[in-house]
């Protein structure tokens, strides 16, 4: 597995997500503290994300099947944090990969983080860096599952989100 990092912190609006291959329900950022994962093919999301007005809905290509050596784009939205007494939020998300049989493939804390001025509106924030993730050859076919746990550095909190990835293999 080859993981690198796409740079971007995008102050986002109350959106609902969509994928092709799933609708991904995407709880409002005004409600409790919640960790978002979206998995595309390509970067284009990101992108679109930071040119899209925040009155339109965005559409990403949800991606749930690669094959091994396929590339893909793993963003970490993150809702529901809170402010300090100075108006500033701040949070770190950690992910694991788990293996198809439920092993750890890869551990990684304090792997991205949001941090600046609480939003005047409830808004999503996509943690920066993203995720760019690779299974290889040698990786076993089946069901991977990528979890991402959120610390609200603010309010002592955490919360937890998963997505599952299949590597095919003909």
């Amino acid at each position: 597995m080859i993981f690198k990092n796409v740079l971007f912190i995008f102050l986002l609006s109350s959106w609902t997500l969509f994928c092709q291959a799933q609708t991904l329900h995407v709880v409002s950022p005004k409600d409790n503290l919640t960790v978002n994962i979206v998995v595309s093919g390509t970067t284009d999301f990101i992108q679109s994300w930071l040119l899209t007005p925040s009155n339109i809905k965005p559409y990403i290509k949800g991606i749930h099947e690669v094959a091994p050596e396929q590339t893909v784009y793993a963003a970490f939205l993150i809702a529901g944090f809170k402010p300090d007494e100075n108006g500033k939020y701040n949070f770190i998300v950690h992910w694991i990969l788990y293996n198809p049989d439920g092993s750890i493939m890869f551990d990684q804390k304090n792997y991205a983080r949001g941090f600046g001025n609480y939003p005047k509106k409830p808004s999503f924030i996509m943690a920066d860096p993203a995720l760019d993730l690779t299974l290889e050859n040698s990786d076993p076919a089946g069901i991977y599952r990528l979890v991402a746990t959120v610390e609200d550095l603010v309010a002592n909190m955490s919360a937890s989100g998963e997505y599952k990835i299949t590597l095919a293999k003909n």
